[in-house]
């Protein structure tokens, strides 16, 4: 989600940041940030800001559906895998060497496989990420003793 403007509620009212830089590029995108007990507008602003730089620009995920032709298309076989920098059209249809975060492989009926890499950031919906922090809640990877 882009946000480059916060309304921000802090223990004195409301105050707003704005990533102007993001604003010219993007159009204004407004999110409110809720900060509870914070008293000073100094730590307001510098929270704001921190929140800033990580929303003010557009995350892109690309997943690419591919049927390798030979050993060296087919990832893990021979050719490529996590890590690894594939060549793969953009959203304009320009080639652009990508570097590929997670591969998704489905077998089809007839033992068919499909592999599907992910490249640029890995995005999960809000349920996805949910459950994930349920999961690590629950095997104690994010508990107090780690």
């Amino acid at each position: 989600m882009l946000a480059n403007v916060l309304l921000i509620r802090y223990f004195e009212g409301w105050i707003e940041r704005v990533d102007a830089a993001s604003v010219v590029v993007n159009g204004r995108k407004e999110a409110v940030l809720s900060l509870g007990a914070i008293q000073s507008s100094d730590e307001a602003y510098r929270i704001a800001d921190e929140q800033l730089a990580i929303f003010a620009d557009i995350r892109e995920q690309i997943t690419a559906d591919i049927e390798p032709v030979s050993d060296a298309n087919t990832p893990y076989v021979g050719g490529w895998a996590v890590g690894d920098t594939i060549t793969v059209p953009d959203s304009a249809g320009t080639p652009t060497d990508e570097r590929v975060m997670a591969i998704t492989v489905n077998e089809d009926d007839d033992g068919y496989l499909t592999y599907a890499p992910e490249m640029h950031d890995v995005i999960l919906a809000a349920q996805e990420r949910f459950s994930e922090r349920i999961k690590k809640l629950a095997t104690g990877t994010n508990g107090p003793g780690s």
